[in-house]
């Protein structure tokens, strides 16, 4: 016999998933955001860490405050992937998500180049160098 999984309304604040992410809202908005500051600044902050250490992002421009976000992102599914049952590691993705995308908007609102994936710096190159690039210029 088939087990039956529930069905829960996107409206249902009993919801395992609506549940996480009214803790992770109240996580990024509350406690943490009260002991470290708004994400912007204190991603901005790594970010200004990282690049004197001489980190880079994606086709060597400077670090931003988002890309700390997705940084601190792939160290929680690292985690997930030795330990997909544990809580906090899926709040904390959702929470850094959520502060990630305001630090794009933040980023966005000030003018800086906002440089994804698919968008290099690089590309007006004759020959991109970069290996596994996306830019399309590559001579792989």
């Amino acid at each position: 016999m088939r087990e039956v999984i529930p069905q829960y309304e996107d409206e249902n604040p009993q919801s395992p998933r609506g549940a996480l992410l009214d803790n992770a809202k109240h996580l990024i908005t509350g406690d943490r955001n009260n002991t470290y500051g708004p994400p912007t600044a204190d991603f901005q902050r790594a970010a200004g860490i990282l690049n004197a250490m001489g980190y880079r992002a994606l086709g060597g421009r400077e670090l931003l405050p988002h890309d700390i976000a997705i940084l601190v992102m792939g160290v929680k599914l690292s985690r997930l992937t030795w330990k997909y049952d544990h809580q906090d590691s899926w709040t904390d993705t959702a929470g850094y998500a959520a502060c990630g995308w305001e630090c794009a908007l933040e980023e966005q609102a000030a003018e800086e180049p906002l440089i994804g994936l698919f968008e290099t710096p690089h590309a007006a190159n004759a020959v991109c160098t970069i290996r596994n690039c996306m830019c399309g210029e590559s001579d792989d």
